[in-house]
C-alpha cells in the first residue's frame, strides 16, 4: 500500500512539473490558434533519451495505462508542436524496456519538423524544447539527423544492458565462469519468456559479450555489475540470465548448469524460476554505425543537475539505513548479512530452504503449447468480434 502511495504521489509530481512548465513556457495558451503545420518543412531525426524507468509501466505506450515513457515522450513532441500525429511522423524505438527498468540510452527515430544547417545543425533545439516540458526523469541527451532510410530498431548494430547488484560474499568467480558458456550463438529458449503474443518461436540469439566487475566508485564488494552486449534480447532474457547467475554465486547451482539450460534437446522446455528484479536493469547504450550524436553542453549541465539531486536523496536515505544496520549489528538485534539476505530483494520468492535445482524442477511448458493458447485466445476474440456483427445487422433487418 505505502509502496503504491508513494508511485502515485511521484505520478501527481510530474503531472503538476508538466503543468508548471506548460504555463512557464507558454506552449499553451487560452483560445490559441492550431498551429500550421502545412507551412513547416520535416527532417528525420533519432533521439537518445535517459530515464529512471522506476515508476513508470515500462517505455512503450499502453492501452490500459498512460504511466509508460513513451507517453510522455509524445506528449512532449505535441506540446512543442514537433510533430503533428504520431501516426504520421515514421516512428520507430531501438527496443521497448518493461516496467521498472531504466535507460541511459535509448533511441527513438521519427519525422519532426525543421531543417538541417550545415553550419548549425538543425534550426530547432530539439533537445532543449523537448527537455522543458518532460518529466525530471525523462531527459533528452543529444540528437542526430539520420536518413529517411534510418530505423531505430533495425539499423541498430548491438546492445548493452548492465544489471547492479551488492557483492557480498557471492562467488564471483564461479558467476564469471558461468557467464563465459553463454557467449556465442545459443537457444535461449530457457532464459526468456515466451512471447506468444507476438508469435515469437525463434530464440536463437548472439550475446557478444558478458562480464561482472566492481561497480566504479564503490570499494571491495559492495556493489557489482553484469555488462551484457548482443545485438538483440528476448523478452526477459537479460533478468533470467542475471537470476541463474545469482543462484550460481550463492553455490546453489554449479557453472555448469549454465551448458544443461541451453541444450534444448535435452531440456526443451523452460524449468520454473523466478527472475531477477527488474529495478537494478538498465539499458545502457544502443549502438550505431556513422552517427554523430549531438550533445548540447547546456542540456546535459541541465539534465545532470536533476540527476544530481535524485542522486543526494537517494544517497542520504542509504546513509540512514547504513547507521540504522550498523546500530542493530552492535546490539546483535539482526544477524550478519549474508548473501542470500542481500540478494532477496532482487530475488522475489527466492528461498534457500528446501531448494530444487534448476533442472529438476515443473517445466512452464513448450513454445507450441504457448502458441496454442494464443491461438485459442484469438480464435474467442474473433467469435466473439462476429456475434456482436451479427446482432448489430439483426437489428436492421
Amino acid at each position: 500500500m505505502v509502496a503504491k502511495l508513494g508511485s502515485s504521489n511521484k505520478q501527481l509530481k510530474r503531472q503538476v512539473e508538466n503543468l508548471r512548465s506548460l504555463s512557464k513556457d507558454g506552449y499553451k495558451k487560452p483560445n490559441q490558434r492550431p498551429f500550421d503545420f502545412t507551412s513547416c518543412k520535416n527532417v528525420k531525426v533519432a533521439l537518445k533519451i535517459a530515464y529512471l524507468g522506476w515508476d513508470y509501466h515500462g517505455f512503450a505506450r499502453q492501452d490500459n495505462t498512460p504511466c509508460t515513457v513513451e507517453n510522455e515522450i509524445f506528449a512532449a513532441l505535441e506540446k512543442t508542436c514537433l510533430i503533428e500525429d504520431r501516426d504520421k511522423c515514421d516512428y520507430s524505438r531501438c527496443g521497448r524496456t518493461d516496467k521498472g527498468v531504466s535507460a541511459f540510452g535509448q533511441v527513438i527515430s521519427l519525422k519532426v519538423r525543421g531543417e538541417i544547417d550545415d553550419k548549425i545543425g538543425g534550426t530547432l533545439n530539439y533537445v532543449k524544447m523537448l527537455n522543458r516540458v518532460l518529466p525530471s526523469d525523462i531527459k533528452i541527451l543529444a540528437w542526430a539527423p539520420v536518413n529517411d532510410e534510418f530505423d531505430a530498431r533495425f539499423s541498430c548494430s548491438s546492445r548493452i544492458y548492465k544489471y547492479f547488484f551488492p557483492g557480498a560474499s557471492l562467488d564471483i568467480e564461479a558467476m564469471k565462469a558461468a557467464a563465459e558458456k553463454l557467449i556465442g550463438e545459443h537457444d535461449f529458449r530457457n532464459f526468456c519468456k515466451v512471447d506468444a503474443g507476438n508469435n515469437v518461436n525463434h530464440f536463437v540469439r548472439n550475446i557478444e559479450e558478458i562480464y561482472i566487475c566492481p561497480m566504479s566508485g564503490y570499494n571491495g564488494n559492495e556493489m557489482w555489475e553484469i555488462t551484457i552486449q548482443g545485438m538483440a534480447f528476448l523478452w526477459h532474457q537479460v533478468r533470467c540470465m542475471v537470476s541463474v547467475l545469482f543462484l550460481i554465486g550463492l553455490h546453489l547451482e554449479a557453472p555448469e548448469v549454465i551448458e544443461g539450460l541451453l541444450d534444448i534437446t535435452r531440456f526443451p522446455e523452460k524449468p520454473q524460476y523466478a527472475m531477477a528484479s527488474e529495478i537494478p536493469l538498465i539499458l545502457y547504450d544502443c549502438r550505431f554505425e556513422s552517427l554523430k550524436w549531438q550533445f548540447p553542453p547546456d542540456q546535459l549541465s541541465f539534465t545532470t543537475e536533476l540527476f544530481q539531486g535524485t542522486w543526494t536523496d537517494l544517497a542520504v536515505r542509504k546513509a540512514m539505513l547504513d547507521l540504522v544496520l550498523s546500530d542493530c549489528k552492535k546490539l546483535q538485534c539482526t544477524p550478519h548479512a549474508s548473501p542470500e539476505n542481500s540478494l532477496l530483494p532482487l530475488m522475489p520468492g527466492h528461498r534457500k530452504r528446501n531448494y530444487t535445482p534448476l533442472l529438476l524442477r515443473q517445466v512452464c511448458g513448450g513454445i507450441d503449447r504457448h502458441l496454442e493458447k494464443q491461438a485459442a485466445k484469438r480464435r474467442r476474440l474473433e467469435d466473439r468480434k462476429n456475434k456482436v456483427e451479427r446482432k448489430d445487422c439483426s437489428q436492421f433487418d
